[in-house]
């Protein structure tokens, strides 16, 4: 009997070695584990703050845009009626030549008429004076 119990103790040592060098194995797998979850926290903390960087930085360029569209916006505006005030002047100063030009033809026509009748008027006399004197 005491073959027995010697073997009965070295596997009972055996099965506490083994069952010592699994539960180390254990505490390592899950210290192991606990490591690997808390870099995950850490990386996904680290990827939350980038995101909402990103959504600051996404929303301060929106703004920018957004005042640089409103900017375009009114400058084009701007300009739109600035063009359509050039062309208003240019509009009335062409009308304004015009009205000169014929103002001006109609002068010339007048003086060409007047000459006219001024020719015919003194050939007239001079018929009627030269033929007085015949």
């Amino acid at each position: 009997m005491s073959v027995d119990l010697r073997k009965l103790r070295l596997l009972a040592d055996l099965a506490e070695r083994v069952y010592e060098a699994e539960a180390a194995r254990l505490r390592a797998a899950r210290a192991e584990a606990e490591r690997a979850e808390a870099e995950a926290a850490r990386v996904a903390a680290e990827r939350a703050r980038e995101e909402a960087e990103l959504a600051e930085a996404d929303l301060a360029a929106q703004a920018r845009a957004a005042v640089w569209r409103e900017w375009a916006e009114r400058e084009e505006a701007r300009l739109r009626e600035e063009a359509r005030r050039r062309e208003a002047e240019a509009e009335a100063v062409r009308q304004g030549a015009a009205h000169a030009f014929a103002r001006t033809r109609a002068i010339e026509i007048m003086t060409d008429r007047a000459r006219l009748d001024a020719r015919r008027e003194a050939r007239r006399r001079a018929e009627r004076d030269g033929g007085t004197e015949e």
